[in-house]
């Protein structure tokens, strides 16, 4: 879809990492000391999760990149993770109606380099991934099941720094070490 244009949310996440890297320096600040720019990593879901595929591509601060159902817009996040050199996580539904898995994330899967991974959530949709309100038992589990499985990702690729991918996290894993910049959306699947 050409009306989505991403570039400026790409844009804008980076310019998110500079301020928290920023603000992380200014003694005083209610980010002092808490984000190491060593360990960045990006989480995007929808419109975000294309812009945070965008901006991995030219961040080199970023260093793990997690995407929840990314859809296709312009430029396109197929082109663009070809240039991104982290660990990629991508969570998608294969019967999600918006674009689902053949349109975008399969292509994206195949596109990156390894370190990766595809988990698809069976009986999931992308809709599920807000938390905002509860749908029900299988919206509960998808949004623990993510939570695990983002926290998994980013402890192995920002807190441990391992080179292998993680297996599946254990309930009540710890949570996450370094920065993590979101890109969420409100539309698009």
């Amino acid at each position: 879809n050409n009306e989505l244009f991403a570039d400026k949310y790409a844009t804008a996440l980076s310019w998110c990492v500079d301020f928290l890297c920023d603000q992380s320096a200014i003694n005083g600040s209610r980010w002092f000391g808490v984000i190491d720019p060593e360990r960045v990593g990006m989480l995007g879901h929808s419109i975000g999760a294309s812009a945070a595929a965008l901006a991995a591509a030219t961040d080199v601060r970023v260093r793990a990149l997690a995407l929840l159902s990314p859809v296709e817009t312009h430029p396109s996040p197929v082109s663009a993770i070809e240039k991104c050199h982290v660990p990629v996580l991508l969570l998608a539904s294969p019967e999600d109606i918006a674009q689902g898995l053949k349109g975008v994330t399969s292509p994206m899967y195949d596109a990156v380099a390894p370190p990766k991974q595809l988990h698809l959530l069976h009986n999931g949709s992308s809709q599920f991934f807000p938390d905002g309100m509860l749908l029900g038992h299988r919206h509960r589990r998808q949004l623990k099941d993510t939570q695990l499985t983002l926290l998994g990702f980013f402890d192995t690729y920002l807190r441990d720094a391992k080179l292998s991918l993680a297996p599946p996290p254990k309930p009540g894993a710890a949570g996450a070490a370094g920065g993590v910049a979101g890109g969420g959306a409100t539309g698009g699947g």
